[in-house]
């Protein structure tokens, strides 16, 4: 059993709460689903779990629920010895996954880092790049969260469900 299964499980313990399924795992954690509709973030480095927790605790203090029509999941609680994040579980139209995401200030890239990170936002998002940019500023002006790391796994508008 891996350090993150025991902590999964000591939360759970914990908290009385059954794991029902597995939303999916990526590089800085697995996020399961609970019976009492929440998810559950276990994750694997201390780094990427504290940038989480202090992203969802500023969302929360500013009462961002949602950003450009993207419901934002609310922090339900947090357990820093086992790194778990427990979550309000949200259906599209969705914004996730904040562990890569900055506070208060943009990360200082070179221009020529942010016009290929810009571009491999169109290639990913297409005629959406207009929409993409227009929420990051809209999550950076209303909570100071920069977030860089997004793709069509965390993001889905509304359009896109149909």
């Amino acid at each position: 059993m891996s350090l993150s299964d025991e902590n999964l499980a000591r939360y759970c313990a914990q908290h009385h709460l059954q794991i029902t399924g597995k939303f999916g795992a990526g590089k800085d954690g697995t996020v399961f689903q609970t019976q009492s509709g929440s998810a559950v973030k276990v994750h694997e480095r201390l780094d990427s779990y504290e940038a989480e927790r202090d992203i969802y605790l500023r969302l929360l203090e500013r009462n961002v629920v949602e950003v450009c029509g993207l419901t934002v999941p609310v922090l339900l609680n947090f357990d820093d010895d086992l790194r778990v994040l427990e979550m309000q579980m949200v259906s599209p139209p969705y914004l996730l996954d904040f562990a890569s995401a900055w506070l208060d200030k943009p990360p200082d890239f070179s221009r020529e880092v942010i016009n290929e990170w810009h571009q491999r936002l169109r290639e990913s998002f297409g005629e959406r790049f207009p929409d993409i940019m227009h929420v990051l500023e809209t999550l950076a002006n209303e909570a100071g969260v920069y977030m860089l790391d997004i793709h069509p796994h965390n993001v889905k508008f509304e359009k896109d469900v149909l």
